[in-house]
Order: structure tokens, then C-alpha cells, then sequence
């Protein structure tokens, strides 16, 4: 079972046979091994530090009725909320001096959040903190609203995909939603550039291993491909914020695995943008 551990490691992927047989056959013995494996990978590029996110909850009101979700639209015993473009910005100000340095504007699909005003919002917040991260989980859009989004300054955007199996998908949804609806959408906002994260839900009704196989050899395998030479920057980026020591070299061994395309040059150039953008903003705001 070992064997299957290394394997995932080395090559971030397994075939269906080799996950079945590690998802099915784990002992305790097993499953230390895989969470020191885990550990080992999570110090190689993260180091013992905690990095954390400005999440605000924007509002808790969904056009959509999943079927496990406590927002949905069908759940009468929820009392209603959303907050104001000032509420939202006096959150990021305090977030700010608390020194966050991420923003995550998180939603239900809320009808009344035209996209109007998502991206006025967006735009304030950009204008406001240049040196920030703002990422966006407000569920499925059209292509058009997610460019609009990103060319406000919008940088990253979650959207779990929840499922890959269509037959599930229907389980936890009603019948007006689509899996491959979902597919789409995080195809069309990788393509638009933004950071993309996406997932499935461990333990969902009626969910089987054979169903989180699928979401391993058909899902994940391609979201986790950076076909923009720069497009990891971001990331690296927030590491900097957190340690700004880090060295080229330093990032180069924390994010081999993760980034095989870039070069040592990347790194120098990445290093040297950072001093001259994020790091320089940052002055600017301290010594006005």
C-alpha cells in the first residue's frame, strides 16, 4: 500500500485501481504514513506558518436550492441578511489593520447582488488596498460577469465543483442545476486568468468511493495545471507578504513541485516585481 502513497506523491495522480485500493484499504499503520507524507509536504512548501484569509460573508441569500446546503433557498428557518457596499469596505478596513492581506468576498447567489454592483465593489476594494488579494465565491456566472470581476481586480475565485458524477450531481441538486454547467464555469475563469480553486464534499449523501475516484482521475489531474507561465504569482506573491526573506532559491524549493514550468529567472523576476509593487505599496502606507 506504501507503494501507492509514493507514487501519489511523486506524480500527484494515481490510476482508478491503485486509489481504490488505498481509499478501501487503509489501517492505522497506513494512514500514519500517508498524514506524515502529508506533513512533510505541507512543511516543504508552507513552512510551520499559518496563512490567513480576510473571509466576509456577504450574504447568506441563494437563488438556488441544493439539497444539503443551510442557505438554500428552501429553508424557512434562517433569518436573511446582506450587507452593504460601506459594510463590506468598513470590513476590509479593519481587516487591513489587522494585517490581512486577502480578501474573500463569500455569497450565496444572491439575486439581488447584480453584477453591477459586485464589480463597483470589487473596483473600491482594488482601489482602496492595491496591495491586496481579493478573491470571489458568489457561485456560477456568466463568463461576461466573471471578465467583468477580473478586469475590476478581482484575482482569485472559489467554485467547488461538488461532484463530478452527473447521476450524484442530480442527488444534491435540483433538476434546473448542472454538473456540467458547474465544469464550465471553472473552465471559463482559469481561461480568464483568475486563480481557480475548486473541490468535492467528503461524506456527501450518497456518495460512494467510486464517486471520489472519479473526482481524482477526472477532476483534479487538469485544475491543478497552470498553462499561464505567471499565472502562479499571485501565490507566491502572498508567500512574500507572510515571509518577506525568502529568497529565490528559497521559493524555487518550496514550489518545484507545484510550478515545474518556472525557471530560476522566474523566480529572480518574481522576487524583484514583489519589491517593486506589493512591497513598495506597503511603504507607501506605513510612511505616507
Amino acid at each position: 500500500m506504501k507503494q501507492w502513497i509514493d507514487k501519489l506523491r511523486q506524480e500527484r495522480t494515481l490510476t482508478p485501481e491503485e486509489f481504490r485500493q488505498l481509499l478501501t484499504g487503509c489501517d492505522a499503520e497506513i494512514l500514519r504514513y500517508i498524514n506524515k507524507q502529508a506533513q512533510e509536504v505541507a512543511l516543504l512548501h508552507f513552512g510551520n506558518k499559518i496563512y490567513i484569509r480576510g473571509l466576509i460573508e456577504i450574504s447568506n441569500c441563494c437563488r438556488n436550492n441544493c439539497y444539503y446546503c443551510g442557505i438554500r433557498k428552501g429553508n424557512p428557518n434562517i433569518e436573511r441578511y446582506r450587507l452593504s457596499r460601506e459594510s463590506i469596505l468598513n470590513c476590509c478596513k479593519q481587516g487591513y489593520e489587522l494585517g490581512f492581506r486577502t480578501f474573500v468576498l463569500q455569497g450565496g447567489e444572491d439575486p439581488a447582488l447584480t453584477n453591477d454592483q459586485i464589480e463597483m465593489t470589487v473596483a473600491r476594494i482594488r482601489q482602496e488596498y492595491p496591495d491586496c488579494a481579493i478573491t470571489l465565491s458568489l457561485g456560477e456566472k456568466s463568463r461576461e460577469a466573471y471578465e467583468r470581476f477580473f478586469r475590476a481586480g478581482a484575482n482569485r475565485y472559489l467554485l467547488r465543483h461538488e461532484t463530478y458524477n452527473e447521476l450524484h450531481y442530480r442527488q444534491l441538486h435540483p433538476a434546473e442545476m448542472s454538473g456540467k454547467r458547474r465544469l464550465q464555469c471553472l473552465a471559463d475563469l482559469k481561461e480568464i486568468g483568475y486563480q481557480t480553486g475548486t473541490g468535492i464534499m467528503v461524506g456527501s449523501p450518497g456518495q460512494t468511493v467510486e464517486h471520489i475516484i472519479e473526482d481524482c482521475t477526472a477532476v483534479y489531474p487538469h485544475t491543478g495545471i497552470f498553462n499561464d507561465r505567471y499565472e502562479c504569482e499571485d501565490e507566491i506573491h502572498d508567500i512574500l507578504r507572510q515571509d518577506p526573506a525568502l529568497t529565490p532559491e528559497d521559493l524555487q524549493y518550496m514550489y518545484a513541485t507545484n510550478f515545474p514550468h518556472l525557471k530560476p529567472e522566474d523566480y529572480e523576476r518574481i522576487c524583484q516585481d514583489y519589491q517593486t509593487l506589493w512591497a513598495g505599496n506597503e511603504q507607501d502606507r506605513e510612511h505616507p
